[in-house]
């Protein structure tokens, strides 16, 4: 989990994120993080868009 955060704060260093929910409640009790809930006031899409390129994952718009 921690290179895909630093990936994370690298592209979101012009930016607010914050990690919240689930992930972070797992990470406080000790448990595995197996995901990661994102919130981004501005420019999600983006964000979205850059980390998909950068992980050569995918990016999938869902409205």
């Amino acid at each position: 989990m921690r290179p895909v955060l630093k990936e994370l704060e690298i592209l979101s260093s012009s930016m607010e994120a914050y990690v919240a929910g689930g992930p972070v409640r797992d990470w406080l009790l000790g448990r595995k993080v197996l995901d990661l809930d994102l919130v981004v006031p501005d420019g999600a899409v983006a964000l979205a868009r850059r980390f998909a390129q950068s992980t050569t994952g995918h990016f999938v718009m869902l409205d």
